[in-house]
């Protein structure tokens, strides 16, 4: 820019004009200040949503989608005018922390306008209990999703809204997923209380993997308390893996949906086409949810193998109240532990529609029934109420003045009958309850005495965690009136921290009397002895998988316990007795058996038994079992720990069984033959396959953790000379991978002959800080991956521990043996540490050279990636090697093709450090996302590929499956 030039005169004219203006600004510091700017506050009611009245502020969240208010965007300043953005008082929201959105009226769309997608969502959205009315969303573009929302992330919480007279529609030749809501809600994704009235979603692709929903084309997250009458279609073409149903398209991975319904049109071409969805894998979990298959005009409420039923119009619309199919839809939508009353039910010819927030506080009746089926048992549809129960252990609906305020307020609005025909005899499930991961809510206090009636009404209890020093479980003691039946306890943490109690999942103590304990199923879990000090001169324990002392005149029948039962107390006088299914046993048992790994640090004064640690001549069994295979882990490999297995003579004894024997008969046969029950029309026993355990038909399956294949990664091994003395691996390190969570470290032993050649080897694992039960795993290199021993025939040495130290002792190839520890829990998934004897890796070959006339960044496919993956699945993996100009490897494409696995996965990456693979996580290193559709996930990573190894998990609690990996570079670097 050339400087301007000014004559003299100018030059005198400008001064004189700057000396006035600042006379002028002089003289206006000495008047008063402007008034400043109003600002607007987004959040009135200060519960850290954003206000949206009007269209514009709605469509302004696509430029703040996790709701915090900080956005440069010049479409949300305009939207929100004035707002105010200072540090702390963001948008008005209390210290500038907003979480997302509210609408505070209802917003109408004009029929000429139209909604462009918003990519993703991870906010809350509160509607308030208002509606969005007439949005038009029409798009072809390719790998984004149709809806309002294209993907709920996992954070993203959808409530109380009404989306009305929605189209959505998507054109666009490729595959994709469609829903009024959203295409994609994420796993950890909420939906409450939303619901789709009229309107419609159509995919026009001919491909196959489009899903479409009236709310959702695709769930991985939570629905409850909702409903769609929207049309869906797909209507051209029929590939076969293509979903559409009324509510949801399709529902994998760990989607849930509850207390929910779909009454509208849906159109397939015939093919995955349900009422209330197209398809259900086995992962996602449905409560209480129904379609209408009369309004969608299809056979199913739900399209699977086989398929599952759907509802007439007639059978949706005529219970007018919690009652019939909708006697558990009075469900907890907040997070308070307390029914909403989220439906309103209208006459015999209406569906149920939702209330507001406003209308459910005015539904809760001033009196309530807590016996909706009149059969004088107490409902209990809460973890609250489950509590109460302790303030009233005779179930009569009375209280001590003391606890009365606390029992009122479980039962809210009770009458003084709580709704008892007659009198109140006991208590019963009305709805599956879990226990939250954490907080005070976590905790459970056993029932000091409980002396009544609990109907479990085949339903479940998840996540009881109870730490308790007196008898501990479920319930402290259970009175001689007692009947606990029909009930499955998941994943329960029972743990006793004294050294002289009873401890069981459901109960620690059964005195002498009349009590009866069936139909329970304990699936998973543990029952641990840990007091504060781990010795004493005198204890007097009973630790078992459902009881802990189970007195004479008692019985337990039809049931059976999986849960881990250990101590790290190591007796030095007293009696201490643990057993898979009782810890000492006086009562009866028929019909039962016990599957659980027990664990303690030494025999010592421990008695140990697989279905009782100890019995007395009072004791009784008829047709009850315990796993040899499983038992043996636990040193003393017998049902009964006294091994004179001293029952009254009118027993059966109870033989030991091995895994492959409890789970051959298929049915009331073999050494089932006795558990079928006179009236065959209440068949209990579901029997599977002959690769499963028999299971109550209620309770879900259960797999004690398995050998697996081939163990989770580990570092690198480096080629060692032939040696004639055992094997130091101090000095040679062997590769070793320990689980730093626990500080544990491993040492191998390799015996060698005169020739040099190995022949044995022994590995001794420290354990460290884990004082769990654990899980020896061995394989062996067949030439392309390691096989477990039990797919060989292979028999399983012994596996001493002690303490804090387990060894084992193989005599099979040690240079293609590799040894992996894993806990027994199914609530840790952990794997604790492995070795290999061997330092070359059998198998593996040399990195593809890189080619050094590259001139730019190319890619190039690792020839022979080290793959693993689970043959069960029939998985497969590759691996995409990017390289830089140099023809270094700077970046990777893993892919995995799940098979037939459905389930939900998690992705694990770790990186080599030096000296052995560390996880991202622990590294710092951000894990990149896992990018899954259908059976294929790819992950994209910038660390060096041939320093990274990929590992896919499963996520299920019951399976602590490992379902492949694998490194981009094919030898250790």
């Amino acid at each position: 820019m050339n400087a301007v030039q000014l004559s003299p005169p100018k030059i005198l004219a400008a001064l004189l004009l700057l000396a006035a203006l600042g006379a002028t600004l002089l003289f206006a510091g000495a008047l008063p200040t402007a008034q400043a700017q109003t600002i607007t506050d987004y959040d009135m009611n200060d519960n850290g949503l954003i206000d949206i009245s009007t269209n514009a502020q709605l469509d302004a969240i696509r430029h703040d989608t996790d709701g915090d208010g900080d956005t440069n965007a010049g479409a949300y300043g305009t939207a929100f005018p004035d707002r105010e953005t200072s540090s702390t008082g963001t948008m008005g929201c209390p210290m500038g922390n907003c979480t997302g959105y509210e609408l505070t009226t209802d917003l109408t769309f004009a029929a000429t306008s139209s909604w462009a997608v918003i990519n993703s969502f991870n906010a809350t959205l509160d509607g308030a209990g208002h509606s969005i009315t007439g949005l038009n969303i029409s798009t072809n573009a390719h790998n984004r999703q149709a809806g309002m929302f294209a993907e709920l992330a996992a954070s993203a919480t959808i409530r109380d809204l009404g989306l009305i007279d929605v189209s959505v529609e998507h054109t666009d030749i490729n595959p994709h997923k469609a829903g009024i809501l959203a295409g994609i809600a994420g796993t950890s994704s909420v939906i409450s209380s939303v619901y789709a009235q009229g309107g419609s979603v159509t995919i026009t692709s001919q491909s196959a993997g489009s899903d479409a929903g009236g709310i959702v084309g695709e769930l991985s997250g939570t629905i409850r308390a909702s409903y769609s009458t929207a049309s869906v279609s797909i209507p051209n073409g029929t590939p076969p893996s293509r979903y559409a149903g009324g509510l949801v398209g399709r529902c994998l991975r760990e989607g849930a949906i509850t207390a929910s319904y779909a009454a509208g049109p849906v159109n397939n071409a015939g093919i995955n086409t349900g009422a209330l969805l197209g398809s259900a894998l086995p992962s996602c979990v449905i409560t209480n949810s129904y379609g209408d298959i009369e309004a969608a005009g299809v056979a199913h409420g739900i399209t699977d193998d086989p398929p599952v039923p759907g509802h007439t119009t007639a059978q949706l619309q005529t219970p007018t109240g919690y009652t019939g199919l909708y006697l558990n839809w009075n469900i907890d939508t907040d997070g308070d532990g307390l029914p909403n009353y989220p439906w309103k039910f209208g006459t015999s010819g209406d569906y149920p529609t939702l209330n507001t927030p406003d209308q459910r506080t005015a539904a809760t009746p001033a009196t309530m029934d807590y016996d909706a089926d009149d059969n004088d048992r107490i409902d209990i549809h809460t973890v609250a109420q489950l509590r109460a129960i302790g303030w009233d252990p005779d179930g009569d609906g009375t209280s001590t003045s003391a606890n009365l305020p606390a029992y009122s307020t479980a039962f809210a609005g009770r009458t003084a009958d709580m709704g008892c025909l007659t009198t109140c005899a006991g208590y019963e499930l009305a709805a599956d309850l879990t226990f939250p991961a954490t907080g005070t809510d976590s905790m459970w206090t056993p029932i000091a005495t409980y002396n009544a009636l609990l109907e479990g009404n085949n339903r479940s209890i998840t996540d009881l965690k109870v730490v308790h020093n007196g008898n501990a479980g479920l319930f402290a003691t259970l009175g001689g009136s007692s009947i606990i039946r029909n009930l499955a306890l998941i994943n329960p943490s029972v743990t006793l921290t004294y050294r002289s109690n009873n401890v069981g999942a459901l109960v620690g103590l059964v005195p002498p009397g009349g009590a009866v304990i069936e139909s329970v199923a304990i699936v998973g879990g543990r029952v641990l002895v840990a007091p504060a000090t781990t010795t004493s001169a005198f204890s007097s324990y009973r630790a078992g998988g459902l009881a802990g002392w189970f007195r004479a005149g008692n019985t337990i029948r039809n049931s059976y316990a999986a849960a881990e039962v250990a101590s790290v107390f190591v007796p030095t006088n007293g009696i201490n007795t643990l057993g898979g299914l009782v810890g000492s046993l006086d009562g009866t048992i028929s019909n039962s058996y016990g599957y659980g790994p027990i664990t303690h640090p030494s025999r010592g004064f421990n008695i140990v038994g697989g279905l009782v640690g100890q019995t007395s001549n009072a004791a009784t069994s008829t047709a009850s079992y315990c796993d040899i295979d499983i038992t043996r882990r636990a040193i003393w490999p017998y049902c009964i720990g006294n091994y004179a297995q001293n029952f009254g003579s009118t027993s059966t004894s109870p033989f030991e069984k091995t895994t492959a024997e409890l789970q051959a008969p298929v049915g009331y046969t073999g050494i089932y033959a006795d558990w079928a029950p006179a009236d065959t029309s209440t068949l209990l026993w579901n029997f599977g396959t002959d690769m499963d355990y028999p299971r109550l038909h209620f309770a879900p399956v259960y797999v004690p953790p398995l050998v697996t294949d081939s163990p989770p990664p580990g570092g690198p091994r480096e080629a060692q000379p032939p040696q004639d003395t055992p094997y130091d691996p101090a000095a040679d390190h062997p590769e070793i991978y320990t689980n730093d969570r626990h500080e544990m470290a491993a040492t191998c032993q390799v015996q060698r002959n005169a020739d040099g050649d190995p022949q044995s080897s022994t590995i001794t694992f420290d354990l460290g800080n884990y004082q769990g039960a654990v899980i020896l795993h061995l394989a062996i290199w067949n030439g392309e991956f390691f096989m477990s021993y039990e797919s060989q025939g292979i028999p399983m040495p012994p596996f001493e521990r002690n303490g804090q130290t387990a060894t084992v002792r193989v005599t099979t190839d040690p240079a293609q043996t590799r040894f992996l520890l894993d806990s027994v829990s199914p609530t840790t998934n952990l794997v604790l540490g492995y070795a290999d004897c061997h330092t070359d890796d059998p198998g593996a070959t040399e990195p593809a050279a890189a080619d050094a006339a590259a001139a730019t960044t190319s890619t190039a496919a690792t020839p022979t990636p080290k793959v693993y993956a689970n043959d069960r699945y029939e998985m497969t993996a590759s691996c995409d090697v990017q390289r830089n100009a140099d023809g270094e490897p700077d970046g990777a494409t893993i892919r995995f093709n799940l098979g037939t696995y459905e389930g939900a996965v998690i992705l694990h990456l770790s990186l080599w450090n030096g000296e052995y693979y560390a996880s991202y996580e622990s590294l710092g290193i951000d894990t990149p996302s896992l990018e899954r559709t259908g059976q294929s996930a790819t992950v994209q990573v910038a660390t060096n590929p041939a320093q990274t190894r990929f590992l896919l998990d499963s996520v299920s609690p019951t399976s602590n499956l490992v379902l492949g990996y694998a490194d981009c570079h094919t030898a250790g670097e």
